[in-house]
């Protein structure tokens, strides 16, 4: 299975994903930058702040092409 990184980039920080995840596809190395996202903006709420200028850049082993998950992407905002 091909192995993807999570690199995090959280208010001007990066924090890299030394070890990686394995992926069946890079379809779900995305659904998987999601669930992060939503999980670490979850961790936030509890302290009242919510950074929707955060992402997760998804990167192959082979050190390929990278896309980015924007927070503000992982979730749907809806006053109602």
């Amino acid at each position: 299975m091909p192995q993807f990184f999570l690199h995090l980039h959280e208010c001007g920080r990066v924090t890299r994903d030394e070890e990686g995840f394995e992926f069946a596809s890079v379809d779900d190395a995305r659904q998987e930058a999601i669930r992060s996202a939503r999980d670490i903006m979850c961790g936030t709420m509890h302290d009242g702040t919510l950074c929707l200028g955060c992402h997760i850049e998804v990167q192959d082993a082979r050190g390929g092409p990278s896309f980015v998950v924007p927070f503000r992407e992982a979730v749907r905002v809806s006053e109602d």
